[in-house]
């Protein structure tokens, strides 16, 4: 898709939402598998505020499986391998690690969005904003997971699923009859 302007097409929006359903191999939860990451996020011109909807949930996969949702590579071997104490686990945690319910940058200060100021009382204000407006839009178009009804992303099938029945050590597993159980057929 391609805009016909460029820019900032609308004058009088200064903002865009963004949302991550990712489904992704190697995250469970309460049984089920291959469950998404779900996020939705706003983002202005000086601040990006985040809304990690399960935060319980691991962002890159559950350490069991070997976080994969992130590719094999030098750099997650030896991150993966840090003890704790390691001065370097600081990157673990930001590349592997768990994520609060809410983070807030300010990318004009923080580009590279590594200081969450969620938790700083002199940006609740900035946060309690940009969270209302998230809401507000996505109550508006209807979200599932803002109406309560975000379950429904947890069992859509991962296209390749069949691949993952090693994985999990299951071979009768099958995400679209559980799918079609819960759901009935699309």
């Amino acid at each position: 898709l391609l805009s016909l302007g460029n820019g900032r097409i609308d004058p009088a929006r200064n903002y865009t939402l963004l949302g991550k359903e990712r489904h992704d191999v190697g995250r469970v939860d309460n049984g089920l598998r291959s469950v998404a990451y779900p996020v939705r996020a706003i983002r202005n011109d000086s601040f990006l505020y985040c809304r990690n909807i399960l935060p319980h949930r691991w962002p890159a996969g559950n350490p069991e499986y070997g976080f994969k949702n992130t590719d094999n590579s030098p750099t997650k071997s030896y991150l993966t391998e840090l003890a704790p104490t390691h001065p370097d686990y600081k990157y673990f945690e930001m590349s592997f690690g768990m994520r609060p319910l809410e983070e807030l940058y300010d990318v004009l200060n923080d580009p590279d969005c590594v200081k969450n100021l969620a938790d700083d009382p002199a940006y609740a204000h900035i946060k309690q904003s940009l969270w209302e407006q998230l809401k507000a839009d996505l109550i508006a178009q209807e979200d599932p997971r803002i109406l309560g009804k975000g379950e429904i992303f947890d069992y859509y099938p991962n296209s390749k699923w069949e691949r993952n029945r090693e994985l999990y050590n299951d071979p009768n597993w099958n995400p679209v009859k559980v799918f079609e159980e819960k759901f009935g057929k699309h």
